[in-house]
């Protein structure tokens, strides 16, 4: 997509561009016949490999996983066509992809049909076709449902997606594969120090997307509780990470107002590198989200793989990886779903509403033991080294995927 033309899409108002996104969705759904002719071959990967994201980043890394136990794996990057970011990522499909195989996006049900009439219904006709998709309530859009018919499989990222894709539609096979994270690779002690300037002093950290909505991010929770941590103490520093605040325009005021007053915050809005975000994390002494929901839980599983203690809500997809011996769980309460962005309250669900005087005495008590820290913090690596090691996201590809593959692109998998 050109530039100009991602620009002009962006621009347009947001209940623009829900209705083109549906209009073309309903145009373009094709179910598929489970019965029709596949051959074998190799794995292509799609989705937004060239964004910054979430879903751009469990691609990646997704990606990378494949190619490192072996298997012949391509990249399908729709970044461009999507209207998003995209750093020179790739070809929307490679040319060295077979005619069989499976193919596995990245791409959610509100995009996946576009996704995949633009890569083309011939490419994908002999393909085992999966949806790899993140949802971060416990209730699924009814677009979702009649997607389900245009995949031969789903995969999530954890059990509470799975659970709430189950209690939607029984009768779909879902299988669940946590987003790659690779301990080895995730430093402890930064590189390169981001924040020089606050050397020798405890830094909180948390980080947020604005296009993953703040009501479900809930900064304001966060910079709450590090307020009452820390009314006697300006020693400690919190460092609140935001990117894409032009996505909604009260995005910044509303910042400004959870941190009016503290001296000892510093916010960071400039575009990292993946390095870059690695020393950022590793430069923290603790990391706290005090989100509403979560799909998987990105941000804590990749500081617990980088040794540090973690604060977070009790609830949603980070209970695969968190448990009470390896972090500070937060309690809750139910709350009906109120998001001004517009995302996630048309569905009637709820959500978590963390108890924030709890993460402040939890957060107190992390402050004032050093010790405590790096205790927590080596518990962490060492449970989600083992919970995210190669060997085990290997084991837990379903038999599907290895069957869908030639015996020249299988790599190191099964027979």
């Amino acid at each position: 997509m050109k530039p100009w033309v991602r620009t002009l899409w962006q621009n347009q108002p947001a209940f623009l561009r829900r209705v083109g996104l549906d209009v073309a969705r309903q145009a373009l759904a094709r179910p598929l016949n489970p019965n029709r002719l596949r051959l074998q071959g190799d794995a292509v990967v799609g989705g937004f490999i060239g964004t910054a994201s979430g879903l751009g980043e469990g691609a990646r890394r997704f990606l990378a996983h494949l190619r490192s136990i072996g298997v012949t794996a391509h990249a399908a990057n729709v970044s461009r066509f999507a209207a998003m970011d995209d750093y020179d990522a790739g070809p929307i499909w490679p040319q060295a992809a077979t005619p069989g195989g499976i193919a596995i996006f990245h791409v959610n049900p509100d995009l996946l049909n576009l996704v995949m009439s633009v890569v083309g219904r011939q490419r994908l006709s002999k393909r085992r076709i999966v949806g790899f998709w993140a949802w971060e309530l416990d209730v699924v859009p009814p677009k979702w449902i009649r997607t389900l018919r245009c995949v031969d499989e789903v995969w999530v990222s954890s059990r509470f997606i799975a659970d709430t894709i189950k209690r939607a539609s029984p009768e779909t096979t879902v299988h669940v594969l946590p987003l790659p994270i690779d301990t080895a690779v995730q430093p402890m002690i930064p590189l390169r120090d981001p924040l020089p300037q606050y050397q020798g002093r405890p830094v909180v950290f948390f980080a947020y997307d604005v296009r993953s909505t703040i009501s479900r991010k809930n900064p304001e929770a966060v910079v709450e509780a590090f307020r009452r941590a820390t009314a006697n103490d300006q020693n400690s520093v919190l460092v609140v990470k935001v990117s894409n605040e032009e996505a909604w325009p009260e995005a910044r005021a509303q910042l400004e107002r959870a941190t009016a007053g503290l001296a000892n915050i510093h916010i960071i809005r400039a575009l990292l590198s993946e390095d870059g975000m690695k020393d950022l994390i590793a430069r923290a002494d603790i990391v706290m989200s005090l989100h509403r929901s979560e799909g998987f839980g990105l941000l804590m599983a990749s500081a617990m793989a980088a040794a540090k203690p973690v604060i977070g809500t009790g609830w949603s997809g980070n209970l695969d990886f968190m448990t009470p011996d390896t972090s500070i769980l937060v309690p809750y309460k139910r709350v009906p779903v109120v998001d001004p962005q517009g995302a996630y309250d048309k569905y009637g669900a709820t959500w978590a509403d963390p108890d924030i005087e709890f993460a402040a005495k939890a957060l107190r008590r992390l402050l004032d033991n050093p010790n405590e820290r790096q205790r927590m913090g080596q518990a962490a690596r060492g449970h989600v080294t083992q919970f995210f090691s190669l060997s085990r996201w290997q084991t837990l590809l379903p038999e599907s995927f290895w069957q869908s593959l030639s015996e020249e692109a299988k790599g190191k998998g099964p027979g």
